[in-house]
């Protein structure tokens, strides 16, 4: 098994305009661990359609208590555009209506459909913007754009995606089973040779010198080497989601600016 130094962690904040109920407890815990340049916390929001991005910003400002002016220790904010999946059954109008593009089948023969579906490419991407505007201006910070390139971003967004993902840090998901290696086949794609990491979604490029914010999650089988999580009081081991950057971690502080 290979193991790496944990540098950072990021935790779910809020999804579309629910906060994340563990949230309060885990970002209370980490942030002597930020202060002290011991272990640095992030935050991330999952991003809905059907709800206003002012709403989701305040849901997710809120959870930070990141209003007027007082800004949390932390990474860049961090937000979640990919499938947003809802739960169909055959025979009803929500699963005839869900383009064949967007319906899955999971292992258990339950069907379900991105609703992403029902905004364009346009609405989705203005969406984001707005959202990215207000939570940047509130937290005085750079936002993180997580996604999965080739699966989402560019099947759904396109052409059109393209110069969001030029503004913007890009936390590409992109499993690999023999963890943060590079594939060679990558680099026709894309993919950088020099900095070992994955294609970005389209538009989107590494530069000479690593001065974007780009994140890599290789694994989403990853494992602690203590129990953290908690359970009915007791404590619990389970897969978490493992993410790369290519950077010695004098660099990483460096690239986002953090104070030991």
């Amino acid at each position: 098994m290979t193991t790496f130094p944990l540098v950072y962690v990021m935790t779910k904040a809020s999804d579309g305009a629910g906060r994340d109920l563990s949230f309060g407890k885990i970002w209370t815990e980490l942030k002597p661990l930020h202060e002290t340049g011991k272990l640095y916390r992030g935050a991330y929001h999952f991003l809905r359609p059907g709800i206003s991005a002012e709403k989701q910003a305040d849901t997710f400002l809120a959870a930070l208590d990141d209003f007027g002016g007082k800004t949390s220790q932390q990474l860049s904010p961090i937000v979640d555009i990919e499938w947003s999946n809802k739960r169909v059954a055959p025979g009803t109008k929500e699963f005839k209506a869900c383009p064949k593009t967007r319906l899955t089948k999971d292992s258990s023969g339950r069907y379900f459909c991105d609703m992403w579906y029902t905004m364009s490419s346009d609405q989705i991407i203005d969406l984001a913007k707005r959202w990215i505007a207000k939570v940047s201006a509130e937290t005085g910070k750079p936002v993180v754009i997580y996604t999965n390139s080739r699966a989402w971003w560019d099947q759904v967004l396109g052409v059109d995606g393209k110069k969001l993902a030029q503004e913007q840090a890009i936390w590409n998901s992109r499993y690999n089973n023999s963890g943060p290696v590079y594939d060679k086949n990558w680099t026709v794609q894309g993919g950088s040779p020099k900095w070992s990491m994955p294609p970005l979604p389209y538009g989107a490029a590494y530069g000479d010198e690593y001065s974007i914010g780009h994140y890599w999650q290789f694994s989403e089988n990853g494992s602690l080497p203590e129990a953290v999580f908690v359970c009915s009081g007791k404590k619990i081991s389970k897969d978490v989601d493992m993410n790369w950057l290519p950077l010695a971690r004098t660099d990483y502080e460096r690239l986002f600016n953090l104070k030991n």
